[in-house]
């Protein structure tokens, strides 16, 4: 968006628009308070586009998709791979015959009829029994967490607005191949608008945020438009050493678009 020129005048006082420029007024610019191009960290073919430019979006809402089928799935399969319990099951079961057996060679070695031998082979397998238990027990957990991988991978495929704005250009359509990291949509945001200027120094000690400014917009050579109110709301921390001034901006309502 070209930024447009303004006059601004800091009135930390009065309660009224200037009646003209006076000596504590400065030349700035007018930007959109946000102006973002939004891209995707993965590329591929464009299934959906979702917005139009000049259509309004709230946050998180959905603008472009990309064909995911393929990482679906993929999806798919871990979530039946994660939500299956055989292996967990079947390595319980198996724990539950090596403690039968543990306990029938224990009774048979309490009558003599098996020896310590007998008795320890059993308890090995009864731990053997266990370890697999606890092994099934954390493959299924780790496909778990490979699901919840999956599915935030997903999220890749699909291109949302972080702000509430507008959308001004929208640089791909359905059907076109879209690289990763390539500039997909633009948004803005034109309410409030940002005033950019920078003040002398000294005309800024007794500055601060929420202060009223006033902003005269001037759209074109012969068109000057009236005062309107803003506020301060950012006075840059580091002075320009050079020209002994400070960054200002202004957030000026534009509800008016």
């Amino acid at each position: 968006m070209k930024p447009l020129s303004a006059t601004l005048a800091i009135c930390l006082t009065l309660l009224a628009a200037p009646a003209a420029p006076a000596a504590d007024a400065w030349e700035g610019v007018v930007r959109a308070r946000h102006d973002l191009e939004l891209s995707l960290t993965v590329g591929g073919l464009v299934s959906q586009v979702l917005v139009d430019p000049g259509d309004p979006v709230e946050q998180n809402a959905p603008l472009i998709r990309l064909d995911d089928e393929s990482a679906r799935a993929q999806v798919d399969l871990l979530r039946f791979r994660a939500e299956s319990k055989l292996g967990v099951e079947s390595a319980q079961a198996k724990l539950d015959m090596a403690k039968v057996e543990e306990k029938i060679v224990r009774d048979l070695r309490a009558d003599d009829a098996a020896g310590a031998m007998e008795v320890q082979k059993a308890e090995l397998r009864t731990r053997l029994a266990e370890l697999e238990l606890n092994l099934a027990q954390q493959q299924r957990d780790e496909l778990l967490i490979q699901l919840a991988r999956g599915e935030q991978e997903l999220t890749r495929y699909e291109l949302r607005s972080p702000i509430t704005g507008v959308v001004e250009e929208v640089k791909v359509a359905e059907g076109e191949s879209l690289e990763a990291l390539e500039t997909a949509v633009r948004i803005v945001v034109t309410n409030p608008l940002r005033v950019e200027v920078f003040i002398p120094t000294d005309r800024t000690l007794t500055l601060q945020r929420g202060d009223a400014a006033w902003v005269q917009l001037q759209i074109n050579e012969d068109e000057i438009g009236n005062w309107r109110q803003g506020v301060v709301s950012h006075i840059a921390a580091v002075a320009d050493s050079a020209s002994s001034r400070r960054l200002v901006w202004v957030d000026l309502p534009n509800p008016d678009k």
